[in-house]
């Protein structure tokens, strides 16, 4: 008997403390097609400073992603690694261009990528996703935060400056080390550094 793989999935926010909601998710089953599958979108936003970035980047991140898409060049990960960074490099320069932007709005992105045999994360910024298998969980993302060694190296590599102000922050401010659209300082600001995602495949 052959038994058919199937995605279900369900979404939750919360406000929490702040007035307004400002983060955003976005699901878009049967986005794009990998090896003959299926491959369903998801992704969480959590904006900061206002819900502009992440409520743009929600309903566009998938929409840029699927027109670079081309299932018959995309069977190594590393092709599939540049294809979502070019993909949120592209999303970043469109931001200053949304309504209501500020230089001091910005957002993390979590996206994974699901089809019946591999899932692809990558992340900008603190989301997290985690695997759940039995009684095993999986990390399938790694936060972007200035209290790693390696994040600090390359803030100040940048001539950025990472300061304790209730716990590790990019001058101060920012308790993330990279972000959609938030630029608190133009030296950390080149797409090669400051929107590279942590990027997993797992199948």
């Amino acid at each position: 008997m052959e038994v058919k793989a199937y995605t279900s999935w369900g979404k939750v926010s919360s406000i929490g403390r702040r007035p307004t909601m400002e983060d955003a998710i976005w699901v878009s089953p049967n986005l794009l097609k990998y090896q003959d599958s299926p491959m369903h979108f998801f992704a969480v936003y959590d904006g900061h400073g206002g819900s502009e970035v992440a409520v743009y980047s929600s309903m566009r991140f998938h929409e840029i992603l699927a027109r670079h898409w081309d299932a018959e060049t995309l069977i190594e990960d590393e092709k599939m690694k540049e294809l979502l960074v070019r993909s949120f490099e592209e999303l970043d320069r469109e931001l200053p261009s949304v309504k209501g932007y500020r230089e001091d709005i910005g957002s993390t992105a979590l996206v994974a990528l699901v089809s019946t045999s591999d899932i692809f994360v990558a992340n900008i910024g603190d989301s997290r996703a985690v695997l759940c298998r039995t009684t095993e969980v999986l990390p399938l993302s790694d936060d972007h935060k200035p209290d790693r060694a390696d994040e600090q190296k390359r803030i100040e590599d940048l001539d950025g400056l990472v300061l304790n102000n209730e716990g590790a922050r990019v001058f101060g401010v920012l308790a993330m080390s990279r972000s959609l659209g938030k630029k608190i300082n133009q030296t950390i600001k080149s797409y090669d550094s400051h929107i590279l995602p942590f990027f997993l495949s797992y199948n």
